[in-house]
């Protein structure tokens, strides 16, 4: 799987590692926030822990570069706001949470019948992405069958800049559009499935990419 396409960018298995990035500097890091903050929210900068704690009360993921050693209040809530807005999944987003996963009426019967969520047998089915491009399931998923996975994110842009197109594919099936949930979750679909990232605000340190995307 590669990293470029014509037209796009794809977001391959040997992008930057999240960890290698958080060992990075704090002189280099802590411009690159202050650049992307945009001031312009606030009347002034004086924000408080309990209005972070507001903002990110009843959402389901806390931006990662939120939770940064040393960041402000201020570029905290900045950096929330902005990213709670981004609509540009990475794979850092896909491997740091877990999906469930449902076939939609548009399925074959045979896929239904065999999907809890249609069937009211259990909770929905779950999938994992991997950070080396990989996907997997729970064991004794009967839909899953063991089979291989990969999958890539893909974005192309316009020249000023704008994303003309943006999809997360899984082997050759249809592409998954993406979009974002007002409580900062994320759901994927096509006419044949769809995917919603489950609530994980309890994890140590915030979840998907530790710099801006935009």
């Amino acid at each position: 799987m590669g990293e470029g396409s014509v037209g796009g960018i794809r977001d391959g298995p040997h992008a930057e590692d999240p960890q290698q990035a958080r060992r990075t500097q704090r002189g280099t890091l802590f411009p690159r926030i202050s650049a992307l903050a945009p001031c312009r929210l606030f009347r002034h900068p004086v924000v408080t822990q309990v209005q972070c704690e507001e903002l990110w009360s009843g959402k389901a993921h806390i931006p990662r570069m939120s939770q940064v050693d040393g960041l402000s209040k201020f570029a905290a809530y900045s950096l929330s706001v902005m990213d709670g807005k981004r609509t540009r999944i990475t794979k850092y987003d896909l491997s740091d949470h877990a999906w469930e996963f449902h076939f939609s009426k548009a399925a074959p019967e045979y896929w239904r019948n065999l999907d809890p969520y249609w069937k009211g047998t259990g909770r929905p089915m779950r999938r994992y992405f991997h950070l080396d491009g990989s996907q997997s399931a729970d064991p004794g998923d009967k839909v899953w069958g063991g089979h291989e996975c990969c999958y890539c994110t893909v974005t192309s842009s316009l020249e000023d800049g704008k994303i003309r197109e943006h999809y997360v594919r899984i082997n050759r099936w249809p592409r998954l559009c993406v979009s974002r949930r007002q409580d900062w979750s994320w759901e994927m679909k096509n006419y044949l499935c769809s995917y919603s990232s489950i609530r994980d605000t309890d994890k140590p340190g915030g979840t998907g990419p530790l710099f801006p995307v935009m």
